[in-house]
């Protein structure tokens, strides 16, 4: 066999292997994201008797959770320790006993040590899969903004699922989650053996400067999330369900279109724009979704709710292929981004549910309104300051 027809034989085996790799992380992602309960955890805590501020409390317990892993010494965390796809097994797992606990007690303590459960099974798995795509797949970039797109398909039908479970009994959703927690840690088992997180932790240093650029990024990622998911997560259920009466199946249409959205988003936005376009109409939709709000019309609400998807969608994918392409050591910046994310996450729900329950939903939507400005101001300041250092450069 002459050395072209090698060169062939071993690029379709590549192919097929590369195919294969696709496929079980494109599992992964779709089982990891089935969050059956997500839309009605805070209304769940509702009926089960929790005030609205001891509710908000409990979902910063969460981002407290996230928090102190990130602090955790390198030898304390399974990535120093295990291969990625082993810490994804384990971060299934955590979530699996958070998911149990929520279900088997009502008590505030009980839910508390459940959200610290499920806030360290998503801190442990932080940074994993993207590096086992980086390290994996050759379009590592494209294929990023893809399955993101599963991700968004796989919340938009357990959204639809949870919304039939939570009908016939409030528990279904959650335990139906730990079942796809279950399928979950399966899939991980199949994924293809990698080096854990902290080998490339260790190489560069945990305690490399970021860049202007990789600043702008980081921004981006914590203060759009903090925002978007605050809401998303902690305020938004409530005021629908709570405050506007809006029944389950109204609610959960609500809501999906927010999930639909984002869906489109992360493929067309941040998968074919050039990152500085992406950028803008992922801003642009996030003022517009901050402004309509504002308003109690109905209409505006689902307008609001689906330029809010459209900001969701696009901004991980945005940020992470910012990172690649950038050249940063996309694990080791992902896991500065979650501790982050998660101080912005606790102090909005905080602050967010004591404006919310002594003065309305107006002053809670202020208060995010503002943290937007901020963004929009440190947004324009790294960038200028990046502009500054190439042309020094």
């Amino acid at each position: 066999m002459t050395g072209q027809h090698w060169k062939i034989c071993y690029a379709r085996r590549d192919t097929k292997l590369n195919s294969h790799i696709k496929l079980q992380i494109s599992l992964y992602r779709i089982f990891s994201r089935a969050y059956f309960h997500l839309p009605f955890m805070v209304i769940y805590l509702s009926k089960i008797g929790f005030s609205l501020i001891t509710i908000e409390i409990i979902m910063a317990v969460y981002g407290i959770a996230i928090f102190a892993y990130t602090k955790f010494p390198d030898s304390l965390k399974p990535s120093f320790h295990f291969s990625c796809k082993h810490v994804l097994l384990i971060s299934e797992i955590l979530k699996c006993i958070g998911l149990i606990l929520v279900v088997l007690t009502q008590s505030f303590v009980g839910i508390c040590i459940a959200q610290i459960f499920l806030g360290f099974g998503y801190g442990v798995a932080a940074g994993c899969d993207t590096r086992i795509i980086n390290y994996h797949i050759d379009d590592g970039g494209k294929f990023q903004s893809r399955s993101n797109s599963l991700m968004f398909t796989a919340l938009l039908v357990a959204g639809l699922i949870g919304s039939v479970l939570f009908n016939i009994d409030i528990r279904l959703p959650f335990i139906a989650s730990a079942l796809a927690d279950v399928v979950t840690g399966i899939v991980c088992m199949t994924l293809p053996n990698e080096p854990g997180k902290m080998e490339t932790v260790r190489k560069n240093g945990t305690n490399a400067k970021l860049t202007y650029q990789e600043k702008s990024l980081v921004c981006t990622y914590c203060l759009t999330r903090g925002i978007i998911l605050t809401f998303f997560t902690g305020f938004l259920p409530y005021h629908l369900f709570i405050d506007m009466s809006i029944p389950v199946y109204g609610f959960i249409a609500i809501l999906t279109s927010y999930t639909f959205l984002g869906n489109i988003s992360s493929n067309f936005i941040a998968g074919r724009l050039k990152k500085e376009y992406a950028l803008r109409i992922m801003n642009i939709c996030l003022l517009l979704s901050l402004i309509m709000y504002f308003s109690n019309n109905l209409i505006m609400i689902v307008a609001a709710t689906i330029l809010l998807g459209l900001t969701s969608g696009a901004t991980r994918p945005i940020c992470l292929n910012g990172l690649r392409d950038n050249g940063s050591n996309v694990a080791l910046v992902s896991n500065k981004m979650e501790g982050i994310y998660s101080i912005i996450n606790i102090v909005l729900l905080i602050l967010g549910g004591i404006l919310y329950y002594s003065y309305g939903f107006v002053y809670m939507h202020l208060l995010l309104s503002f943290v937007f400005i901020i963004y929009i101001l440190l947004h324009l300041y790294f960038k200028k300051r990046s502009n500054e250092y190439e042309n020094q450069s």
